[in-house]
Parts: C-alpha cells; sequence; structure tokens
C-alpha cells in the first residue's frame, strides 16, 4: 500500500473506498497499520506517513461534510471514521428499505440517560435513581448494542456492571463521553441530532421491545429521537 503514499489525493481516494467497504467503523490504528510498513516502526518516516494519513482523511471530511452536493458524510466518532447519509434524507431512506420509523420512549430513554451519565453502573443503582426495575430496559438497549457489560462489581452477588458503548456515541454524534452536555440539559442530547440511524443490524429480534411501565409505552416524547429499527 506504500505505492499511495506519495500522492495525497490517490491516499484520499483509497482510504474513501476502505470506509466506504468496511462495514464498520474503522479506526485511525487500522489506517496506520494498513499503509505503514513495520520497516518504518523505528524511523522518523513513521511519523510522517501517518500526517499524510490524517491530512487525506482531513481532506475527505472537506468534501463530504462542507459541500452540500453529497447525501453522505464522514462522521468522527474518537478515532473511529465511517461514512453516514445525511438527516434530511431519513424519510427518504426509511421508504426506500421499507422500514418503520420508530422513536425511543420515555422509559428507554431515561434508562439510557442514567447509564450515560452515571456510569460504570450496576442495575440496582439504575433502579434506585429511577424507582422502578428496569431489567427490561436494560436487555432492549444491551440487544441494540446502546450498552454494554463491563465486568461485574466486586460487592456481595457480583452485579452485572453497565457501561455505554462506541455505538451509542455514533447515535448521538459524540466523539467522546466528554461530549456529553450538563445533565440538566440531558433532554437536547436527545433532541439536537434527530438523524436516522439504522440499528437495525443490532436487532435479532424486535419482539422483545417491552418495557415494565405499560401505560409509557405509547408516549413518545416530543425530544426524542428518530431511529430506524
Amino acid at each position: 500500500m506504500e505505492e499511495y503514499l506519495s500522492d495525497i489525493n490517490e491516499l484520499q481516494s483509497v482510504i474513501e473506498a476502505i470506509i466506504f467497504t468496511s462495514g464498520e467503523p474503522i479506526s485511525y490504528s487500522k489506517l496506520f497499520e494498513i499503509f505503514i510498513a513495520k520497516k518504518y516502526a523505528e524511523q522518523k518516516d513513521y511519523i510522517i506517513i501517518k500526517k499524510k494519513i490524517k491530512e487525506a482523511v482531513n481532506l475527505i471530511k472537506i468534501e463530504f461534510n462542507e459541500k452540500k452536493n453529497h447525501g453522505i458524510y464522514l462522521s468522527e466518532n474518537g478515532e473511529y471514521l465511517s461514512f453516514k447519509t445525511k438527516a434530511e434524507h431519513y424519510m427518504a431512506i426509511s421508504e426506500f428499505l421499507a422500514v418503520k420509523l420508530q422513536k425511543f420512549t420515555r422509559v428507554q430513554l431515561e434508562t439510557l440517560a442514567v447509564i450515560a451519565y452515571k456510569q460504570p453502573v450496576i442495575k440496582s443503582e439504575i433502579e434506585q435513581i429511577r424507582g422502578v426495575d428496569s431489567g427490561n430496559v436494560i436487555r432492549f438497549l444491551l440487544d441494540k448494542s446502546l450498552i454494554r457489560i463491563a465486568g461485574k462489581k466486586d460487592v456481595i452477588g457480583k452485579p452485572l456492571i453497565y457501561k455505554t458503548t462506541n455505538f451509542f456515541l455514533e447515535v448521538f454524534n459524540l466523539k467522546s463521553l466528554d461530549e456529553l452536555p450538563a445533565e440538566k440539559d440531558m433532554n437536547d442530547l436527545f433532541a439536537l441530532h434527530n438523524n436516522q440511524i439504522n440499528i437495525n443490524a443490532n436487532d435479532n429480534n424486535n419482539n422483545n421491545n417491552k418495557n415494565e411501565e405499560a401505560d409509557n409505552d405509547n408516549k413518545d416524547l416530543n425530544e426524542t429521537q428518530g431511529f430506524l429499527f
């Protein structure tokens, strides 16, 4: 792959192709691994090549993120890169894919917010804050890959510890958890990023989408975010 490094435009083109065909977010580390031969590992050229790769990625951002004649843009979450469709096209995409646009319920968003802001957190701590059993909602969020099991807490019973995932960052256009707004502005997080997110690939069984608070099941918040299930 070293032949692409001499021409920044050629490097930009091949990185675009790699990101597009990767099928999942690709990290800078992986790009460096693809382009940087082992012989450069101890040489100053290593730093120069990394700089070229980042320069090429910035050119891709300029092309897809700043110009308005593209239906996709380059998303950067932490060190991960991926192409996403622009928010204004979600209705056309949902019709093309023949999938239902669904919103999170208040119950689901409340639980997700508790985990996002209090992580690492265990089920009993979530329920202490919310005041109700959250087992079904936690399973739903796990099924959607928005949260993950991050080990067990070293207390009696060894309860599971929950944290948010990189996919959570993608969904809400965050580069890192440091970009979470203040807790009092939590609703803004869910309201501002009203772009379509196709998480159907993480959804093996939509029939599991049930809540313990039945009276809230159909109460979608006006400020919640639209998702493609």
